[in-house]
């Protein structure tokens, strides 16, 4: 692996790990808060993660190196730790979760979106 191609893929990883631990301490304020505006951007979050999870995991599966095994292994228990049922996969439990994200975020903002290319997210390091 070049330092080029580990470089992108240390910033892929570090994206995802911030966007797994928002996504883990926004559930509570979420779920308990009244205010829709934090349902909203935890469902921001989350469709993001999704996302570049779904990313990070393709290209770990494609380089098919050994001393990056554990981080297939991680990523895996952090989508069971999120709801993934035993039987299914990742790459299923990543486009299911993203399409139900989506309904959700429709519902709670009327918005169409089944033409959203994906969600944005302010990655504020810190």
């Amino acid at each position: 692996m070049n330092e080029d191609s580990l470089e992108f893929l240390i910033a892929e990883m570090e994206q995802v790990e911030y966007l797994q631990n928002y996504v883990i301490d926004a559930v509570w304020d979420a779920a308990t808060n009244s205010d829709t505006k934090y349902l909203e951007e935890y469902y921001h979050h989350f469709y993001a993660l999704m996302e570049k999870q779904h990313i990070l995991w393709t290209r770990l599966k494609l380089m098919q190196k050994e001393e990056l095994y554990g981080m297939l292994i991680a990523i895996e228990e952090i989508c069971t730790a999120l709801g993934k049922p035993p039987s299914m996969s990742v790459e299923a439990f990543h486009t299911t979760t993203r399409a139900e994200i989506k309904k959700s975020l429709s519902e709670l903002t009327g918005e169409d979106l089944d033409n959203y290319d994906g969600i944005d997210v302010d990655f504020r390091w810190g």
